[in-house]
């Protein structure tokens, strides 16, 4: 029975049925009070008297209303009419990707972006505890855009709102709509969903393994006659491999889709976010794009290497600067070798303690190449095992144990370097030395103990906390001190508070002038640093308003160091500020694509995107960040800020109760926001948002030009360049973006703004 064109179920209107499933039934509707078109969906009317049914569909309302992203269906309401639920989600207009797969396989290349969406749809769901569990082409839709989204949570769990998520072990199997007999579609169910058991993100990325085996050779990888021979073959045969098929799919790919579809789920991705990268990579990455052959000791053909950290052997943790340090710098010296890419310091050191096969490193990795080592201090002696594995064949290619004075670790570090390029065959330039390339007649060895003082510096500056951050600083001049000409220290320095500074970490107007004094003392030093260009870049950005200077500090920086991706990232931002969209996010995702841990680099991607005026862009991206490091405040910051700008004032409100104690508000405080919409409509919120903002600044947390950007979404132009004025007085650095920031458009060509605009340089 289905429900009569006009029918209203609160105030919905129903239209046509656009769908139907074992669960519900969805129609196109309007929404009477905003005249809009909606998706209006509700039970099959035989499951509507069904409690477990009734249940499901709750669930599946409210865990796709907890989430917002860009490759997920929007939930908009959900209610009960007369004792039928119902969920209003938005209209998509597109096809389901079954509907494409009837024309037959797709390339491989829009098979990955698929993937690529799919994933980072599914890392966001993750992240608040849900898993689908019903991933397959039925339930992935292609809208006439192009952007995928995932539908139908109808058989997810939900975990609760953060944190591991498995389902119950007593969980009943059920027999799905599809014939099947567990709950989900045999075919894409994974091996522990079949059998009953808890279930976990990794069922997930087993589910969209198959979905991406069937996009590439158009057949389902555990596809038999019947029902049952389907099952059995989903739990114990192993797929033909995707480069079999016959079909021109890259040899990463085909091992990439292999790893998903593992039986054990301790062997497949990591995460979603994992599987994300490595569909980029193999995207990204040209020697994927030219069919790079795997042949160890090649000579001539390009190869890829991931270092991963050391293992420190000596139980005392304060010693894992040593492993890390060592693994940091043959990262830095490795990726200057010709025709070797090397995976990025932030990626690899994820699985630093991680027990994994070299094998399934590889694919995650991208990388033909594993460098794994051992570290292990006895006394003043230093003990270093090194072991280069081929991870195509799991096969040791090279190893080798060094027993070295601890004062000689710098050189055990280079020694390293150079065998591992001699078993890679490859061409080695003896000039290097140090962390970057300095030519060998101006640069000796730097002291031992300044040596070892760097180590512990860059160890904490990758925990990008405020303490971290504090600690690297200490350690850095502590270097410094050793060894005054250690150029690389005194970049080391300058990047710690350059970022500190940029992050609100440290006082700007106290720490930026020492960024910029350490960055041109290593430049003095080592005139081809290319760290210290890329911090010279953003000081004279932000400090100097000095953009032509910035621009060219930064182009200096990735040309010296084309794979340094915090170069790419402040090129970016100097891009953006000339108004070079386009430039500026292709620079911006480079340095996302090289170093994709990055928070630098991924939320220089949303900022281009919001200044691009690419909302659902930056919004996608700003959820990526999140999954990152779910505490980083720039992060909670931009999802206030493209909540706001796009009209979604509930959302903005919920995410400012993460944001606001960063200012010393109380979450508490945000509830004001949502109190204030709900009783005066969007200008109360934007009133309680300037008394919060205001609030804000009297603690240093808030600057004046983001209280301009209020005043102007309350309408009060005169006031707004009277706050820009303020911030030009206190020479604000965020006044780079003044002609770029969407909350001044309607000011440009103004007298007042075009003599800001003039003053601050852009």
């Amino acid at each position: 029975m289905t429900l009569t064109k006009g029918t209203r179920l609160g105030p919905y209107e129903v239209g046509a049925v656009i769908g139907s499933g074992g669960m519900g039934v969805v129609y196109r509707a309007r929404d009477t009070r905003l005249d809009r078109e909606v998706a209006l969906k509700v039970l099959q009317h035989r499951r509507q008297r069904d409690p477990d049914a009734v249940t499901r569909f709750e669930r599946e309302s409210r865990a796709v209303a907890a989430l917002s992203h860009p490759n997920i269906v929007a939930i908009h309401d959900v209610g009960t009419h007369e004792g039928l639920p119902y969920a209003v989600s938005e209209l998509l207009e597109g096809q389901p990707l079954r509907d494409r797969l009837r024309d037959g396989p797709l390339p491989w290349r829009e098979a990955a972006q698929v993937g690529v969406a799919v994933a980072d749809g599914l890392s966001a769901a993750h992240g608040r505890g849900i898993v689908h569990r019903d991933l397959k082409p039925e339930n992935l839709f292609v809208t006439a855009e192009g952007r995928v989204k995932i539908l139908d949570f109808g058989l997810a769990w939900w975990g609760g709102e953060v944190g591991p998520v498995t389902s119950p072990a007593s969980s009943p199997t059920q027999l799905g709509g599809d014939g099947a007999g567990v709950m989900g579609t045999i075919g894409y169910m994974s091996p522990e969903q079949a059998r009953g058991l808890p279930v976990g993100p990794e069922s997930d990325i087993f589910s969209l393994g198959c979905v991406l085996y069937e996009l590439v050779t158009g057949r389902r990888p555990f596809e038999r006659a019947t029902a049952p021979d389907t099952l059995a073959a989903l739990l114990n045969d192993t797929p033909e491999q995707v480069a079999a098929s016959g079909r021109h799919v890259p040899l990463e790919l085909s091992r990439l889709i292999a790893h998903c579809l593992e039986k054990a789920p301790q062997r497949r991705f990591r995460s979603a976010r994992d599987l994300e990268f490595a569909l980029r990579g193999v995207l990204t990455d040209s020697d994927v794009v030219r069919g790079m052959e795997r042949r160890p000791g090649g000579r001539g053909r390009a190869r890829s290497v991931a270092v991963l950290p050391f293992a420190n052997l000596s139980g005392d943790r304060e010693l894992d600067y040593l492993g890390d340090g060592l693994a940091e710098s043959l990262i830095n010296t490795l990726a200057q070798v010709p025709r070797l890419r090397v995976v990025p310091r932030a990626t690899v050191f994820r699985y630093k303690g991680r027990d994994i096969s070299p094998r399934a490193a590889g694919v995650e990795l991208n990388a033909d190449l594993l460098l794994t080592g051992r570290v292990l201090q006895r006394g003043d002696r230093l003990d270093v095992q090194a072991d280069l594995i081929d991870t195509s064949t799991e096969s040791q290619l090279w190893g080798q144990r060094y027993g070295r004075a601890l004062d000689d670790a710098f050189a055990v570090q280079e020694e390293i370097a150079r065998e591992i390029a001699g078993a890679m065959r490859l061409k080695f330039a003896p000039a290097l030395r140090g962390p970057r390339k300095v030519p060998a007649p101006a640069r000796q060895a730097p002291d031992p103990g300044a040596y070892r003082a760097y180590l512990r510096g860059r160890h904490l500056w990758s925990t990008w906390t405020a303490e971290g951050f504090r600690l690297a600083a200490e350690w850095f001049q502590q270097a410094i001190d050793g060894d005054p000409a250690y150029a690389a220290a005194w970049a080391g320095l300058a990047d710690v508070y350059g970022a500190a500074a940029f992050y609100g970490y440290m006082p700007a107007g106290e720490v930026l002038p020492r960024a910029r004094a350490a960055a041109k003392r290593a430049l003095e030093l080592d005139p081809d640093l290319a760290e210290a260009h890329a911090t010279l870049a953003v000081d004279l950005l932000f400090f100097d308003w000095d953009l032509p200077g910035a621009g060219r500090a930064a182009t200096r920086a990735v040309r010296l160091d084309p794979s340094y991706a915090t170069g790419h990232a402040y090129h970016a931002l100097v891009l953006a500020c000339h108004g070079r969209h386009a430039e500026a996010l292709d620079a911006a995702q480079r340095a996302e694509t090289l170093d994709p841990l990055s928070l630098l680099a991924a939320s220089t991607v949303a900022w281009v995107q919001m200044f691009a005026g690419d909302a659902a862009a930056a919004l996608g991206q700003v959820h990526h960040i999140l999954d990152l490091d779910p505490k980083f405040p720039e992060a909670r910051g931009l999802a206030v800020w493209i909540y706001e700008s796009t009209g979604h004032y509930e959302p903005a409100a919920r995410e400012a109760r993460a944001w606001l104690p960063l200012f010393g508000l109380p979450p508490e405080a945000a509830d004001r926001l949502a109190e204030a919409f709900a009783a005066r409509g969007e200008r109360g919120y934007w009133e309680e948002r300037l008394a919060l903002i205001e609030q804000t600044r009297t603690s240093g947390g808030q600057s004046a030009f983001y209280t301009a950007a209020v005043l102007m979404s309350l309408g009060r132009p005169d006031e707004a360049l009277g706050r820009l004025e303020d911030a030009t007085a206190a020479h604000e650095g965020s006044l780079v973006f003044l002609r770029v920031h969407p909350a001044f458009k309607t000011l440009h060509g103004t007298p007042r703004f075009e003599a800001l605009a003039a003053r601050v340089g852009v």
